[in-house]
């Protein structure tokens, strides 16, 4: 991708307006959910009916706590869900639209995230594994009496995580699921994942710590699938 080449020009103020606006998204999500966790909490459900009251939470928010608090499994599931969806879809797209749309280079920097990133739930994947860019191409050959079809396999991802359908797919389709799958059959994981320590979880995000699995994530993987005709064979190269 060319648009990728911006990012090896960018300047002191693209790098802290990245960071200022990354850090602003935890930040954000941190005072959202904070806020109806405490409430919730506080074991008094006239607590969020206050923020509802307030126009601090919505009334889609609110149901999801009482799902939340119902204790039914299934409810607890979909309550979670609704929260994450507010996460994605209300607290934090405005952010990725900002970064995305920062020319020249914004483009490269969403996609490029997306490529790099990792996901800190155990049994989800990485967005290269959950939809991998495959670029395919159909040639005639022999006059047209024949023809080559190439698909060449990626470990890079045919979408960018600042695109909010995409982004919402893939979180929902395979974060939640991973984090749900993990709260059923280890729930003690599960717990010593949420109680981890804040600032070792920090170090560990950092792109210099994940460099090595990085460069091992895109370096590997490519592969060439040629198929000539309408026959079974497959010339790998």
């Amino acid at each position: 991708m060319r648009e990728l080449s911006q990012l090896s020009g960018l300047s002191a103020g693209d790098l802290r307006f990245y960071e200022s606006t990354l850090l602003a998204m935890q930040k954000q999500i941190f005072i959202d959910q904070g806020a109806m966790h405490e409430a919730y909490l506080s074991g008094d459900p006239a607590a969020l009916d206050e923020l509802r009251a307030a126009g601090i939470i919505d009334s889609r928010a609110r149901n999801a706590w009482r799902s939340i608090a119902s204790g039914d499994p299934a409810l607890v599931g979909r309550g979670a869900e609704r929260l994450l969806w507010r996460e994605q879809n209300q607290v934090i797209p405005d952010e990725y639209d900002a970064m995305h749309d920062h020319l020249p280079s914004g483009p490269a920097f969403t996609y490029g995230l997306t490529a790099v990133r990792a996901p800190s739930t155990p049994g989800a994947h990485t967005a290269a594994q959950f939809s991998p860019l495959e670029p395919h191409l159909r040639a005639p050959v022999a006059g047209g009496l024949a023809h080559v079809d190439a698909t060449l396999h990626t470990p890079l991802p045919d979408f960018d995580l600042s695109d909010r359908e995409a982004r919402w797919r893939m979180v929902s389709l395979d974060t939640l699921p991973a984090y749900q799958h993990l709260l059923a059959t280890d729930p003690e994981a599960a717990r010593a994942l949420v109680a981890s320590d804040v600032h070792l979880r920090i170090e560990q995000q950092r792109l210099w710590e994940q460099k090595d699995e990085i460069a091992q994530r895109l370096t590997s993987g490519w592969e060439l699938d040629v198929r000539t005709g309408s026959g079974p064979g497959v010339a790998r190269r």
